[in-house]
C-alpha cells in the first residue's frame, strides 16, 4: 500500500451498528434464564475509575484515535466530557481491571416516534466484556422501562460485530432488525464536528 493510500486508511473512524428489539417482558424472562457468573464485572463509572482509562493502554490501545463514542458522536476522553456525561444521566459501566481499564460502555435512552430507544457504545476489544457490557445495559434499560424497546448496539472493534448478534439473538432473544450499517468518520469530519461544538450547545 502505497504512503498516501495508508495515510487516508489510518485517518478515520469505523464503527459497526446494530439494532435489536424486544418487549421488555419478554427480555425479563430471557434475562431470568442467563448466568452472568462467568462474565466480567463491572462497576457504574465513578470520577476516580478516570486515572485507569488515561493510560495508552486503554486510551491508545481500545479508544480509535483517543476518542470515544456516546450517542453516535465522537468525543475525546477527558476530565470534563466525563462530568458532562454524568450530569446528563448516561448510563456509564468500566470494568474492575487494575491500573488501566479494558473497556467503557455508555448508555442512553430517549422516546422516537417510533417508540423507546436505547443505544449502547461500547468500547473494548475482549468478547466476555463485551457480552456483560450489553446485558448490563439490557438490565438497567427493563429496569426503568416497559413495552417495546429498540437497542441500537455500537462497537468500534469489527470484530466483536458477530459476537454481539449471536449473544443478542440467541441469549437475549432479541429480534435483529434488518438495518445494520457501518458508519465511518473521517479526520475532516472530526475537525468540522469539533467547530462546530465550539460554536453551538452541546448534546451533552
Amino acid at each position: 500500500m502505497c504512503c498516501i493510500c495508508q495515510e487516508i486508511w489510518t485517518n478515520y473512524l469505523i464503527k459497526d451498528v446494530m439494532y435489536f428489539q424486544s418487549d421488555v417482558s419478554a427480555i425479563q424472562n430471557s434475562l431470568l434464564s442467563n448466568n452472568m457468573t462467568f462474565l466480567p464485572t463491572l462497576n457504574l463509572y465513578q470520577p476516580p475509575d478516570l486515572h485507569r482509562l488515561l493510560p495508552p493502554a486503554f486510551s491508545a490501545a481500545i479508544l480509535s484515535e483517543g476518542r470515544m463514542f456516546v450517542d453516535w458522536d465522537p468525543y475525546k476522553l477527558s476530565e470534563s466530557n466525563m462530568k458532562q456525561f454524568e450530569r446528563a444521566g448516561c448510563y456509564i459501566l468500566v470494568d474492575q481491571t487494575k491500573t488501566a481499564a479494558k473497556s467503557l460502555s455508555f448508555g442512553v435512552s430517549y422516546v422516537t416516534p417510533r417508540g423507546r430507544v436505547y443505544h449502547i457504545d461500547i468500547h473494548c476489544k475482549d468478547e466476555a466484556l463485551c457480552r456483560a457490557h450489553i446485558i448490563n445495559h439490557v438490565k438497567n434499560a427493563c429496569s426503568q422501562y416497559t413495552g417495546m424497546i429498540t437497542f441500537c448496539i455500537m462497537v468500534i472493534d469489527q470484530a466483536l460485530k458477530e459476537t454481539v448478534v449471536k449473544y443478542c439473538v440467541e441469549n437475549l432473544t432479541l429480534s435483529h432488525l434488518p438495518h445494520d450499517h457501518t458508519y465511518s468518520l473521517y479526520e475532516t469530519d472530526l475537525t468540522a464536528i469539533g467547530k462546530a461544538a465550539t460554536g453551538s450547545k452541546a448534546k451533552y
